[in-house]
């Protein structure tokens, strides 16, 4: 026995045999899905990924990360692709979860990671990367000292002036191409995973990660 689903996408309720009723559920973002009485119901995983990513040029190439959840604990998989770009860049291998993207030129990026279960319903979640010329004026550290008296934080010294603006960046050890920006905590409104404060000579930086090995201000 055969029927056909007809788009546009509906509910609908078929009726085949004598008792037996079929309803199709579906979205415009998903393949249509049969439940069928008693069967198990399915769920769209959440697809996220990283935060967005900055790259200063000479550098260019970064490294895309994400994760998935699934209500059902289905397998997973994922897919990266380019959704805006200014160059022809290479992402290494599109279907793992982190993987690496080169031949970045300079100007605002954005990539799109699709996590789909077994029984083929797909999330999306997006990531911007901004490759940024060579700032004229930089101020880096590895000499990071973390401490965790109430809740951690990194502490660096800074040893030059500094204007009233400019940007503080971190990189992690397991993705040593990334940075990421941080956000004043005076000003902050957001649940921002990386913030930082300055007091004197004294740079704060709070993280939800225990793996920064560097801190770069911008001015």
């Amino acid at each position: 026995m055969t029927f056909a689903i007809i788009k546009p996408y509906t509910m609908r309720t078929f009726f085949l045999g004598v008792w037996l009723f079929i309803t199709v559920s579906c979205d415009k973002n998903d393949e249509p899905e049969l439940t069928l009485p008693g069967a198990i119901p399915n769920t769209v995983p959440t697809a996220m990924a990283d935060e967005d990513i900055f790259v200063f040029s000479p550098d260019n190439s970064v490294i895309l990360q994400g994760t998935a959840e699934d209500k059902e604990h289905e397998k997973i998989s994922f897919e990266w692709k380019m959704v805006k770009s200014l160059s022809a860049a290479t992402i290494e291998n599109p279907n793992i979860f982190k993987t690496r993207v080169s031949n970045l030129d300079t100007g605002e990026y954005e990539f799109e990671l699709t996590a789909k279960d077994a029984r083929g319903l797909s999330g999306k979640d997006t990531i911007k990367v901004l490759v940024a010329v060579k700032p004229v004026n930089e101020f880096i550290s590895n000499s990071l000292k973390a401490e965790c008296p109430m809740g951690c934080y990194v502490k660096v010294k800074i040893d030059i002036p500094l204007p009233p603006t400019y940007k503080v960046y971190v990189q992690y050890a397991q993705k040593p191409t990334n940075w990421y920006e941080t956000i004043d905590v005076k000003n902050n409104s957001s649940t921002a995973n990386n913030l930082f404060g300055i007091s004197g000579d004294l740079l704060w930086i709070y993280s939800n990660f225990d793996d920064m090995q560097a801190v770069k201000i911008v001015y």
